[in-house]
């Protein structure tokens, strides 16, 4: 064998996708109810992470605290952790709809425990903390 041969075998092309990939990738975005349920979910996420870190850089600017910074985080998450599995148990054992009643109805509390959480950690008070709509008036007393 020449020097040439030993090269060639060794560099391949890029692999190209498969025929069709794209199209099979997204085809449940042709379904109309699917397509709906994803852009619903996609935009909920963007809020959720929209305020986890306007809540994170809200304690960072208030008490420059990195200690601080962490226990808002780890509060942040602590319920899907410590409620995750049991919550898995509990949706394989009971009806769609209980389930998604269920999710309506916890989360004001665990949103509204975790603003009680940063105002009581930044020293805010829990008006402006737990009603964001109404800062102007808890600004201008």
């Amino acid at each position: 064998m020449s020097e040439d041969a030993g090269a060639s075998s060794t560099t391949r092309p890029p692999q190209q996708p498969p025929a069709g990939f794209w199209s099979r990738t997204f085809s449940s975005l042709r379904v109309p109810n699917y397509r709906l349920y994803f852009t619903g979910q996609s935009i909920s996420l963007i809020g959720t992470w929209m305020q986890m870190t306007a809540q994170s850089w809200l304690v960072l600017t208030l008490t420059h605290s990195s200690t601080a910074l962490g226990l808002t985080v780890a509060l942040q998450t602590l319920p899907v952790l410590l409620f995750g599995p049991y919550g898995g148990v509990g949706l394989a054992r009971r009806s769609r709809r209980v389930a998604a009643e269920a999710e309506l109805a916890t989360v004001p509390v665990t949103d509204a425990g975790t603003e009680a959480g940063v105002a009581a950690e930044t020293g805010a008070d829990v008006q402006v903390a737990l009603a964001p709509g109404n800062d102007h008036r808890a600004r201008n007393r």
